[in-house]
């Protein structure tokens, strides 16, 4: 009996009488798919269509690299000389992990508020209130040893964070935020304010210090009330720059002391910048670091 063995061609049937023809035929037909098809791709459509290079990402990062590199030798430059400026004190307050300090609480508005309205008391020179709250109309003598520093004074529904009466009869309303959206409720009790201890707008004034994120939500409220002073709006950030200025301008080493363990808190919880991990290089809130550094030697 005979064998006929067949095949495929494209779309014929080929017939082979023996199985060595079969087997060759079938090897080249089987190499010649393996191949062929390769040869009529368009390489070139593909390449064109696989999109930008990752190229340009390596090129964004080494970009950032530098300019984190750059930063962090401009704070490294600063802290040496406010280590110099503050050896007396212990060298600068950035490094102590102010988390661990139990002395004064921080856990609460009025926390903030009892420090600030201390210092503002004890400021026997009263450079740090003038710089903090003074215009040109004044002078450092204006803002020494206040008459008086009060603290959440109630009024008709209403409550003050601190009311300072100074030497030259002017008093200031200080309202004290680290996160309370409320911003509002600052004009109204200003008003209720100033009607309690019955001044006139000449010789009121008031402050609001709040955190930096949260001058968006200030500039959108309407502003202007007839009849009322105005606001002076003031960050934190602010007032880590005048402590810096005055700590080493005011005499009293007592109020130095302070003033060091507020500077050092605010910069680490409010300002939010880990000091206490500066060997890690931390790149959080850097820029707002280096402003307080450089403007605090103005």
């Amino acid at each position: 009996m005979k064998l006929i063995y067949w095949g495929f061609a494209g779309s014929d049937v080929i017939e082979w009488e023996c199985f060595e023809e079969w087997n060759a035929a079938s090897n080249v037909a089987k190499e010649r798919m393996s191949w062929d098809a390769l040869e009529t791709w368009n390489l070139s459509f593909y390449r064109k269509e696989l999109g930008p290079s990752w190229k340009v990402f390596d090129e964004i990062q080494q970009a950032y690299s530098k300019v984190v590199l750059d930063r962090q030798g401009e704070l490294t430059k600063l802290l040496t000389q406010w280590n110099r400026r503050l050896k007396k004190l212990g060298g600068d307050p950035t490094y102590f992990d102010w988390r661990k300090f139990r002395p004064l609480r921080l856990t609460r508005e009025e926390d903030w508020s009892d420090w600030l309205g201390f210092l503002i008391e004890k400021s026997e020179g009263g450079v740090f209130s003038h710089y903090l709250f003074g215009d040109s109309d004044h002078r450092s003598i204006d803002y020494e040893s206040p008459i008086r520093v009060m603290r959440e004074v109630a009024s008709s529904g209403y409550r003050a964070d601190l009311i300072v009466e100074w030497k030259n009869q002017i008093l200031t309303h200080i309202e004290i935020k680290v996160g309370d959206p409320n911003l509002a409720k600052t004009f109204i009790t200003s008003r209720v304010m100033r009607s309690h201890f019955k001044k006139d707008p000449e010789h009121w004034r008031n402050c609001l210090l709040i955190l930096p994120d949260q001058i968006p939500a200030w500039d959108r409220l309407d502003h202007h009330v007839p009849g009322e002073p105005g606001i002076k709006v003031l960050t934190w950030e602010e007032v880590a720059i005048v402590l810096r200025r005055a700590i080493t301008v005011e005499n009293s080493i007592s109020w130095q002391s302070w003033a060091y363990a507020f500077l050092g808190a605010i910069e680490q919880h409010l300002v939010k910048y880990p000091g206490h991990k500066i060997n890690e290089r931390p790149v959080i809130n850097l820029d707002a670091k280096i402003r307080i550094l450089r403007e605090g030697m103005e």
